[in-house]
């Protein structure tokens, strides 16, 4: 990791990690299990659809201990049964990422027989790193760069940000000033997004969650990746009928 972009990302996850562990709740953070299995989720069927769900936030599957019971997994059986496809689901975890470093990260992905790409981001850079300019200008270039890698029709879905203040692992002060930054970085993607026609935003809700230890479980990822579901279903249903 000798040239400059590398050095420079591995300083700013450095910070990133730093920050979130002063905005978490004491002993929160060290007690979550996450995933150590296989990141790839299969679900059998016809002519599957293969989907790269990449990201932090929901991606990275804290509080359990299989990929299978996270949101990538849920997401897949979601998708196969509304689909009657088959689905090839690969979750790859980047729990510092900011914005303007995923095209340093998927610049090194083989993204042509993906058919969708589903990134979730935002949560760190809500925490302060990012102003809205940087925001805009990552956006565009991530956008451009998923564009010119996938195959003709591939979907491009972008998590929205969940608000900070709903969920039990973050300070109070702390995740009302990101929650108020994640609503404007919101607001900012929903409108370099709004004339694309194969990039669509998902939005979810953290609702409900343990205050216990383990704070997010199976069932937690499982009414995230429900709500998540239908645009992404509608965006592989509109490929196939143009294919």
């Amino acid at each position: 990791m000798n040239d400059p972009v590398s050095r420079r990302v591995l300083r700013e996850s450095v910070a990133v990690t730093l920050t979130n562990l002063v905005a978490m709740r004491q002993g929160s953070f060290g007690s979550l299990p996450s995933p150590a299995d296989s990141p790839r989720i299969v679900i059998e069927g016809p002519d599957p659809d293969r989907i790269l769900l990449a990201g932090s936030g929901v991606v990275t599957g804290y509080g359990i201990a299989s990929h299978s019971l996270g949101v990538g997994g849920h997401l897949a059986r979601y998708l196969g049964a509304a689909t009657g496809h088959g689905v090839v689901l690969d979750v790859v975890p980047l729990p510092s990422l900011l914005l303007r470093f995923a095209p340093a990260h998927f610049g090194t992905i083989d993204l042509s027989g993906y058919a969708a790409v589903i990134l979730a981001v935002g949560v760190n850079d809500s925490f302060g790193f990012t102003t809205l300019s940087s925001w805009r200008r990552s956006l565009t270039t991530i956008l451009g760069l998923l564009k010119d890698r996938m195959s003709p029709g591939g979907q491009i879905f972008l998590v929205a940000i969940a608000d900070p203040t709903s969920s039990p692992l973050f300070r109070d002060r702390p995740a009302r000033r990101a929650g108020a930054r994640a609503h404007v970085l919101n607001q900012e993607t929903r409108r370099v997004v709004r004339n694309e026609p194969n990039v669509t935003t998902l939005e979810f809700e953290i609702g409900d969650v343990s205050h216990e230890p383990r704070l997010y479980d199976a069932s937690s990822y499982q009414r995230w990746a429900r709500q998540l579901s239908p645009p992404v279903v509608e965006g592989l249903l509109r490929r196939r009928s143009l294919s």
